[in-house]
Order: structure tokens, then C-alpha cells, then sequence
């Protein structure tokens, strides 16, 4: 009888520890957090007003962490996410959308197999757009951005 109650009870928690991380891996959660954090930016970069296409042109200097800006609105059609952060490829592992709250996440890098994911599948995004919000997490300090 007491060996049953065992039994019961471990098969009811595998049960739960099943279905909760089911849910998290599958619809809900961040697992990651990856995120920008609210209120705390820890790069040095915060670009509040759109980029303009010169600033792109000369460049815009990045550090590590995050890094906020908005793309240059003096464009009519949006731009591949791949080409407008080119010249940041090897010194970031993803972007983030605020106004989507979606990722791009660098191809060439350890984070790119996240957009097939569970929570990050339907998150991701592949094009800057004019004059949206976005944040880069930079891996390295003093890179410029430029397109």
C-alpha cells in the first residue's frame, strides 16, 4: 500500500515537471531572458532621435552590452536586418525590436540557432525599419555601426 502512495506521488510530480516545462519551452517563457532590461542600459550608446543616413555612412560608435538607437527614418523601404548590421558581425549576438518585442539574432554567431526555438520561433524579425527602436548586444567595445 505504501509502495502504491510512492509511486503515485513520484508519477504525479514527473507529471507536473513535464507540463510545466512543455508550457515554458513552448509558449511562454524567455528562458533565456535575452530582453533588454528595462530602465538600465549598460552600454554607452543611446540614440533616442533617429540615425541619420550620414551618421550610418560615417559610422556610429558602439560599446559592450546594450546599445539603443533608431534606424534612419530617411529611408522609404526597410532594410535587411543581415545588411544594415553588417559591419557589427562579429561583435554582437542579437537584436532586439521594441515595438515587436522580436530578435534578429547574428548569423554568425552562438545564439543563431535560437530563432528555430521554442519561444524565439515566432519572435524574430529579419528587417530594420524606418525610424523603429531597436538594441544591439554587443560583445565587444568601440565598434562602429555603419551602413
Amino acid at each position: 500500500m505504501k509502495q502504491k502512495r510512492k509511486r503515485m506521488l513520484v508519477g504525479f510530480l514527473i507529471g507536473i515537471f513535464a507540463i510545466f516545462f512543455f508550457y515554458n519551452y513552448f509558449f511562454n517563457l524567455n528562458l533565456k531572458n535575452l530582453e533588454p532590461p528595462t530602465g538600465l542600459i549598460t552600454g554607452k550608446a543611446v540614440y533616442n532621435e533617429a540615425l541619420t543616413l550620414e551618421q550610418l555612412k560615417e559610422g556610429v560608435e558602439l560599446s559592450g552590452g546594450w546599445n539603443v538607437f533608431r534606424w534612419t527614418d530617411e529611408l522609404e523601404e526597410p532594410i535587411s536586418a543581415y545588411d544594415g548590421l553588417k559591419s557589427l558581425a562579429d561583435y554582437y549576438y542579437y537584436a532586439y525590436d521594441y515595438s515587436d518585442m522580436s530578435f534578429y539574432f547574428n548569423p554568425n554567431q552562438k545564439l543563431a540557432d535560437y530563432k528555430d526555438k521554442g519561444y524565439y520561433t515566432n519572435r524574430t524579425f529579419d528587417k530594420l525599419e524606418p525610424g523603429k527602436r531597436y538594441a544591439v548586444y554587443m560583445i565587444k567595445n568601440k565598434v562602429k555601426l555603419q551602413s
